[in-house]
């Protein structure tokens, strides 16, 4: 499997405390069936982290994966918290080498025009996977606001936690209606930390199974994140 959202470098956002900390969220994801990730630091006014900052981190967690023995690979990315000046110029796309980045809209109320937005980022090269929509209270009562931004070219990332009533039962009621519609591409863990909300994807993916099947809830944790960190169109897009 391949975890395309987590806060796992130490000292940009509020991700681990420390390095043993990412260590061990990195033995973690590999104990559950992850073989690479992509490390996405939040990058807001609250955490400017810029581009060479966190490709320095990740060059620096990839040296201490090697020293530990601990077969992940890494790859770059942030987590983008929506604003006018995202541009290719000052955004890290997921892998570095492509079009895809993770964006996050405030998580209570979703923007008017947020389709417009979506629009205007893909004028500027850039496709946006909309970070867990069904966490964001105004979706959790109305669902189907989301369909707009898919209509418009959005890609879309549910947390493998909100399948399994994490994050209460608004959430996984509104990630289970998006995965019966056919709007979600990716499950990721977002992981902040070692205890609560680790880098765990398995039993999501197993709940995503309930709801659409095997085959796609797979495709929701391998081939549609290799599809993105290549930079190519995923499958049937």
């Amino acid at each position: 499997m391949i975890d395309l959202h987590t806060h796992i470098l130490p000292g940009l956002d509020h991700g681990p405390g420390d390095w043993d900390e990412a260590l061990e969220m990195c033995r973690i994801a590999v104990a559950d069936g992850i073989t690479a990730l992509a490390a996405t630091p939040h990058v807001s006014e609250v955490f400017p982290n810029s581009v060479q900052r966190i490709e320095d981190a990740v060059a620096e967690l990839r040296r201490r994966l090697g020293d530990a023995g601990i077969p992940l690979t890494v790859h770059v990315g942030g987590d983008y918290h929506v604003g006018p000046d995202l541009s290719p110029r000052n955004v890290l796309t997921l892998g570095g080498n492509g079009r895809y980045f993770l964006l996050e809209f405030p998580y209570q109320v979703l923007p008017p025009c947020a389709d417009v937005f979506i629009k205007t980022l893909l004028k500027r090269g850039l496709l946006p996977i909309v970070t867990h929509p069904e966490r964001t209270a105004s979706l959790q009562r109305d669902w189907h606001r989301l369909e707009p931004l898919v209509k418009a070219g959005a890609l879309v990332q549910v947390t493998a936690g909100s399948l399994l009533g994490e994050f209460g039962p608004a959430a996984t009621s509104a990630a289970r209606h998006f995965l019966k519609k056919g709007w979600v591409h990716l499950l990721a863990s977002d992981a902040h930390w070692v205890r609560k909300r680790s880098p765990r994807l398995a039993e999501g993916r197993a709940a995503a199974a309930l709801v659409v099947g095997e085959s796609a809830a797979q495709a929701l944790v391998d081939q549609n994140p290799q599809a993105i960190l290549e930079g190519r169109n995923l499958a049937g897009g």
